[in-house]
């Protein structure tokens, strides 16, 4: 039995690109309200591929009218709700509301329920964003009037308002108005929202909730993640809800499927054990001593035990995928910590902290992935070079290796090479790039210059000045250039 859950809100700016953030985010966490998705109707689906162990209700832009899959434009906008499978069995989806608010209804212990939302509240950017704006509230006031004796209600998402904001407006009065007239509990916290200049803005990510005090824990922002794409940080609220999780499924420990390979079956083996199996039955056959049904699954059984013996076949197993480097080094490694489990094994596999097998089996098993990890550095830094050496050599191998390197998708950058300076570990990076785009964008006059593309350039210019006195080129002047331009515009 659980006794917390914990909420996530996030305005992802497209999920596409937020993958590793949100698999790190479910490490510790229960459910995630997403604002801004950027997924139409058509292409919900692909929340699900996001994690194996998920399952979700959203809404895109188009969820009134779907636009047809040939003709979509960007992304925008867009709302869900996206939980971890071990809570499926307690999850309702709710269509209530509209494209900016998705919610879902959350069954706990002993008849409590909760109702979570996640709701993008209209930006600036259009004619009518006021009108929209209390329109949106005027939906969660009516999701709350519906709910609000049955449920737990918890709001979370992007408001755009900063409710610190002390110069008030319409939209920031109106949905003030609305959480003192529910009496929803919210609380300020850091700013959520990053500027185009890199700059901390403003706070317009919250969560509002109808939860007693001492029930809860004050809403915190997660801005410490470097897998995060968004100009938005997440925000998390952990609540007391008592619920069950749903039991684990257990393993298939079922054999593998044989698969026949028909090109390999030896075709005289075959015939030679269909024809002595047969012959043993065929008198059965004949006199209809066997049901015909009794008949013909007893020919298939006979059919498939002759091509799986007469065959060179192997079980297909679930096998975990095979390291894709593999040295001596590797080999050694390998070799010594299987060893070295084998005698914990046979010891009785101890627990221990200070058994000795243990240790060993531990430390060898450290050794391995130490090892094999230096091996990957290595495998890399060899293809880093190709790829350099390539690139004066052959321009077609170099863009191949380039590609190929595209295609292994690093999550984050770990070296970069800047200003003549080399940067390791992704806070050098950021602060790298970081030093770089400041230089660009701060003016400044360069006294230094490449003196020898400077010395090419003037003799470039020599050269065609030469050329152009020795071929006797007149110089067109202003009134002819006139004259020419006005005779085309006439035509």
């Amino acid at each position: 039995m659980n006794t917390s859950l914990r909420i996530i809100s996030f305005n992802c700016k497209n999920i596409k690109t937020c993958g590793p953030v949100l698999h790190k985010l479910f490490i510790k966490n229960d459910i995630i309200l997403i604002q801004e998705h950027w997924l139409f109707q058509a292409q919900i689906h692909l929340i699900g591929e996001l994690h194996s162990q998920i399952n979700y209700a959203a809404k895109g832009v188009d969820i009134n009218d779907p636009l047809l899959p040939i003709s979509m434009p960007r992304g925008y906008g867009g709302v869900a709700v996206i939980w971890k499978n071990e809570i499926d069995h307690l999850v309702r989806p709710i269509q209530d509301g509209s494209e900016k608010i998705q919610a879902v209804e959350i069954q706990g212990k002993a008849g409590d329920r909760l109702l979570l939302i996640s709701v993008y509240m209209p930006a600036k950017g259009s004619k009518n964003h006021q009108i929209e704006y209390h329109d949106c509230v005027d939906q969660l006031y009516e999701l709350y009037q519906k709910y609000r004796d049955s449920h737990t209600i918890v709001i979370g998402g992007d408001m755009n308002e900063d409710l610190n904001n002390p110069i008030s407006n319409k939209r920031n009065q109106y949905l003030l108005d609305f959480i003192r007239e529910t009496q929803l509990a919210y609380n300020n916290s850091s700013k959520t929202f990053v500027n185009s200049m890199g700059q901390e803005a403003s706070e317009i990510d919250y969560f509002l909730h109808n939860i007693k005090e001492g029930e809860y824990l004050k809403k915190t922002v997660l801005q410490n993640l470097p897998e995060n794409t968004s100009d938005h940080h997440p925000i998390k609220l952990s609540i007391d809800f008592e619920y069950s999780l749903q039991p684990m499924k257990q393993k298939d420990n079922k054999p593998g499927i044989t698969k026949v390979k028909w090109e390999k079956v030896d075709k005289e083996w075959y015939e030679v054990i269909l024809r002595e199996n047969i012959s043993s039955i065929k008198h059965k056959l004949v006199t209809g001593d066997i049901p015909i049904g009794e008949n013909i699954l007893k020919i298939c059984e006979i059919m498939k035990s002759a091509a799986i013996t007469s065959s060179s076949n192997k079980a297909i197993f679930k096998a975990k995928p095979k390291l894709k480097v593999w040295t001596n080094e590797i080999k050694t490694a390998t070799s010594n910590s299987r060893s070295k489990y084998k005698i914990w094994r046979d010891n009785g596999k101890p627990s221990e902290v200070e058994n000795l097998h243990l240790q060993e089996k531990k430390k060898a098993k450290r050794h391995l992935r130490k090892t094999i990890r230096i091996e990957q550095a290595k495998q890399r830094n060899k293809e880093k070079e190709l790829i350099m050496e390539t690139k004066t050599k052959d321009m077609k191998l170099f863009h191949k290796l380039v590609r190929n390197n595209r295609k292994k998708g690093t999550d984050t950058i770990t070296e970069l090479s800047a200003n003549g300076n080399d940067y390791k570990g992704e806070e050098n990076v950021v602060k790298a790039f970081q030093d770089h785009f400041r230089k660009l964008a701060t003016f400044s006059l360069q006294d230094k210059i490449d003196l020898p593309y400077h010395n090419m350039v003037e003799e470039d210019i020599e050269i065609l000045d030469e050329l152009a006195r020795n071929r006797n080129v007149t110089a067109v002047s202003t009134h002819c250039r006139r004259n020419n331009q006005d005779n085309k515009i006439h035509k």
